[in-house]
């Protein structure tokens, strides 16, 4: 790449970019909960999926039409594309920091942040920049030395940042202090992440590559058109590439390392579809139309369109986010955001929730200034100055109108907000003040004296983490968390969650120590611990991947025959492939290979037995390379070679002179052929007169010989002829049986007379 690269210490961590690359990615799933933005009102809106309610809004004044959200945990960091700032909000108070001028006016793209950084491009400046995650200073920059477009930029999950340059098409990475080229491509290319890894998607060019150590590798087809509006996804999950193509209203799938293009789903109107960008939960596929104000979901094993969601007015923009093993969507021109669910194997769509009131414009739930921190109570206060129990980050309520918390109800439902206070709540039957009435004020408190009855600590769990990232079916995952303060009444209790189906619920576990679980099926597993004591509780959650670690299906043995030998028997291996299904395509039909072959779900145990038929000759002697085609579960597999006999074959026109008959045969077998030869022998007198005997056959006689190469795999028999008697004329017809100990039966051949 063209110009100095400076390298400083960059620690990316496992970042994925939005709005660089691809539009939706793998961010850390530690909570059930995510934010999202209406630019028009300012204000941004965290959204509870358990529950499916709005907890809080948080004002942002002055934001730009372009504004992206970063998703970190029960946290986020909002970009004002057009201003060229950052901020925070957090997901503990529901604050939002003031604005941090990281890039560049209308320049400026987020990378996931962590615990330890948060991370920002300026295309603009050529930039990549490191900021405190909380403060938002900046700490380092790395010049990139190119001025990536908008999906020109991807971080994989080494934590390298990938760069494509659009003047040159080169391509270059950085990370952990270093830098490097790796190669080119077209300078108008995509790069978006499967499976973690970078990947070019040339749209004008029809294919997509993934890059290695020297650079895009063996280009595989992508079946669009040069000038086709396409919306671009790399998959999560397997080595594919999935585009929404506007003009044909469709999905079509790419795989990476091979050409298959076989996969297109219909999703849209062909011609009037705008799609959106793209989301993935799984191995679903969420595609949004802003022309239809639809979503539609594709299952990817099976190539097909599962269901579609009309989920704003015609022409709305729709926005994905997929997290939790849901999927979060939002009406960015209007009032309307929800929640899309997987439940009992069918995705289902949740109550439309409001952000806003349409006519008012007033924000639903309780709303959080960024200005003035002190205007609402935080998590850290109770009613009348008591200690609160500190919430769980994800799904803490926010305050209500009339300061306490509460959650939204869906649309339609009574109250238009929170739901109705209960005994003893503020404006709820039962309580101190009365119905209706807020709790009288009283005198500050005395101070506190040696005598006052001390408050009982609250747990707190300041860590909750696995053994291991990411598991397959059957592992059994050990989950460790770090609590304080545990009073000694304190009690714990596991829930687990995978794809949005509880599996596992309030299960009792020993305080302080580990907890295990074994994982079944794949999917994405959300853990959560409840510690409940002195008075309150505290939650935690982590949520992990558990996917196949399926490698490609191998036999135990070659798929080799004989004349003899017609039906062979193998055992298929698929490691890993603890729910997979071998699928067998594109037999010729000289052989006879079952369409199915069903791997037992047992871990460990992923072999079935196949029986393949020879059912007549193939069209090549010996070795037939790759006739066997093969699909894992819906994904593309290895090609299988076969062995199989052909019979020799006459090379040219048999010969036949004084003294010599021969024949040229060719075989590939390498063992030789041996021939037996049966020649009949027929004599006629030259003189033709009526006393003259008759034509007289004499009884044929077999010659049988081995034969050697005379060249490559031509083997020549011949058979000296002595056999004429004075002026008689000998015609000899010689029927040839050869063959190896391969091909047994052979070839039978008859040449003429001489």
């Amino acid at each position: 790449m063209g110009g100095a690269v400076l390298a400083v210490p960059l620690s990316l961590g496992l970042l994925a970019v939005l709005g660089v690359g691809n539009a939706h990615v793998r961010l850390d799933q530690t909570s059930g909960t995510a934010w999202v933005v209406t630019p028009s009102r300012g204000l941004l809106t965290l959204v509870d999926g358990a529950s499916e309610q709005v907890v809080v809004s948080v004002r942002v004044p002055a934001l730009g039409s372009e504004v992206q959200v970063a998703q970190a945990g029960s946290s986020a960091y909002v970009a004002d594309v057009d201003a060229g700032t950052v901020r925070r909000v957090d997901g503990a108070t529901y604050r939002s920091s003031g604005p941090a001028p990281l890039g560049s006016p209308g320049q400026v793209r987020v990378l996931r942040g962590d615990a330890d950084a948060v991370h920002v491009l300026d295309p603009r400046r050529r930039v990549a920049t490191e900021a405190d995650p909380v403060t938002l200073a900046p700490r380092h920059e790395v010049s990139l030395a190119a001025t990536p477009g908008a999906e020109q930029a991807v971080v994989d999950a080494t934590g390298r940042l990938w760069v494509l340059d659009p003047a040159s098409g080169e391509l270059a990475w950085f990370g952990a202090g270093r830098t490097g080229e790796a190669g080119r491509t077209a300078p108008d290319a995509r790069l978006v992440l499967v499976r973690g890894e970078p990947v070019v998607v040339d749209v004008a060019g029809g294919a997509v590559a993934a890059i290695g150590p020297d650079g895009p590798g063996r280009p595989a087809c992508l079946d669009v058109r040069g000038d086709d509006v396409v919306e671009a996804l790399g998959s999560s999950t397997t080595d594919e590439v999935y585009a929404a193509v506007e003009a044909s209203g469709t999905v079509v799938t790419a795989a990476v390392g091979h050409d298959d293009c076989r996969s297109v789903v219909h999703v849209g109107e062909p011609g009037t579809a705008d799609f959106g960008a793209l989301a993935q939960s799984g191995p679903y596929l969420f595609v949004p139309d802003h022309a239809a104000g639809t979503t539609t979901v594709v299952d990817t094993r099976t190539r097909t369109a599962l269901d579609t969601f009309a989920l704003a007015p015609p022409g709305h923009r729709l926005e994905l986010v997929a997290k939790d093993g849901r999927v979060f969507w939002n009406d960015l021109d209007g009032e309307d955001v929800g929640v899309l669910s997987l439940r009992g194997g069918a995705w289902v769509q949740g109550e439309s929730l409001m952000k806003y009131h349409p006519e008012s414009g007033d924000p639903v739930a309780g709303v959080m200034p960024d200005d003035d921190p002190g205007t609402a109570p935080g998590p850290g206060s109770g009613p009348d100055g008591a200690p609160a129990p500190t919430p769980r980050a994800s799904v803490g309520p926010a305050p209500d109108a009339s300061g306490q918390p509460g959650l939204q109800a869906p649309r339609g439902t009574d109250g238009g907000g929170a739901p109705p206070p209960g005994p003893g709540a503020p404006g709820g039957s039962g309580g101190p003040s009365g119905a209706g009435e807020a709790p009288p004020a009283t005198a500050a408190p005395p101070a506190a004296s040696a005598s006052a009855t001390p408050t009982p600590p609250l747990p707190t769990i300041t860590s909750l983490v696995t053994d291991r990232p990411g598991y397959v079916p059957g592992d059994v995952v050990t989950l460790t968390a770090t609590v304080v303060d545990t009073p000694d009444d304190a009690t714990w209790s596991w829930s687990v969650v995978v794809d949005g189906e509880p599996l596992l619920t309030g299960e009792q576990g020993a305080p302080g120590q580990p907890f295990t679980y074994a994982v079944w099926p794949q999917g994405s597993y959300t853990f959560t611990l409840t510690v409940r004591g002195g008075g309150g509780e505290t939650l935690r959650d982590v949520t992990v991947p558990v996917a196949e670690d399926c490698r490609p299906p191998t036999l135990s043995g070659p798929l080799a025959f004989t004349t003899a030998v017609r039906t062979v028997v193998v055992e298929v291996e698929a490691p890993g492939c603890t729910l997979g299904v071998v699928i067998v395509t594109g037999a010729p039909a000289w052989l006879r290979v079952p369409t199915t072959v069903i791997i037992p779900s047992a871990p460990g145990h992923q072999t079935a037995s196949m029986t393949v038929e020879l059912l007549g000759e193939p069209p090549t002697d010996g070795l037939n390379a790759g006739v066997v085609r093969t699909m894992l579960d819906g994904a593309p597999g290895p090609a299988w070679d076969v062995v199989a006999p052909r019979g020799p074959r006459v090379v040219g026109v048999p010969r036949c002179t004084p003294g010599l008959i021969a024949v040229d045969l060719d075989d590939a077998e390498p063992a030789g052929l041996t021939v037996t030869a049966t020649v009949v022998i027929q004599y006629r007198h030259v003189f033709a007169f009526p006393h003259d005997p008759p034509e007289r056959t004499d009884p044929p006689f077999e010659r049988v010989e081995p034969l050697t190469h005379t060249g490559g795999g031509t083997y020549t028999y011949s058979h000296p002829r002595s056999f004429t008697q004075g002026n008689d004329t000998t015609y000899v017809t010689a029927t040839l049986r050869s063959g190896s100990a391969v091909d047994r039966d052979g070839l039978t051949t008859t040449f003429g007379s001489c």
